[in-house]
Order: C-alpha cells, then structure tokens, then sequence
C-alpha cells in the first residue's frame, strides 16, 4: 500500500489537499522546537523567513492522478512534534488494519 503524510498546519475538514496549506512561516515553531535535531535549518538561521517564503512559493500540488495512486493520505499537523506525528501515522494505519498491535510490539522489541 502506498501512504503520503501530508504534513500541515490541522486542516479544516473542507479543506482540498491539492492547495497550498497556511502561511509560510507557519513551519517555524516546528524548526525551533527541533533545534539541533533538525537537519538543514534552526530558528536562529537569519534567512530563514525567507527561506520558508521561497519554499512556500515553490509549492506544487499533487494533481489527482498523482493523489490516487496513494491508498491514503495521512494528516499530520506541522504543530505536532515528531513523537506526536509518529503516534497519528501508527494510529492511522492501526484504524486502517494497516499495521498490527502485534507488528508494532515486535519492531519496538527489535530495538
């Protein structure tokens, strides 16, 4: 099965996933709360507003054909830290009978 995250700012239930989603900036927090653990950009970074409008502006929908060859899309908040959208996706393909309870305690025993 094919799953795309799409993450962004919570999403109002009209909301089309083929539109840009929410102010540029709203990446920030995000950034920040990462700190060192985020790989390219920190808060401190003084180009970063423009960055995030550059990156913003580059944003390219997925047209339909490209949305229907995923079996689901999963939305996870930018507001979200990382252990929290990991916890939406697992519960997302646990709702879907995607991924086992039994699955989940075997990899995290694997560790």
């Amino acid at each position: 099965f094919g799953v795309c995250p799409n993450f962004a700012p919570s999403l109002p239930a009209s909301h089309s996933r083929r539109a840009p989603i929410g102010p540029p900036l709203a990446s920030a927090p995000r950034i920040a709360s990462r700190g060192a653990a985020h790989r390219s950009l920190s808060a401190a970074h003084p180009q970063l507003p423009a960055i995030l409008e550059r990156t913003a502006a580059a944003f390219e929908p997925l047209a339909a054909e490209e949305l229907h060859r995923f079996d689901a899309i999963l939305d996870v908040g930018l507001e979200q830290s990382m252990a929290q959208a990991l916890r939406t996706v697992v519960e997302e393909l646990l709702k879907r009978n995607w991924l086992t309870s039994e699955a989940l305690r075997m990899s995290a025993l694997r560790r």
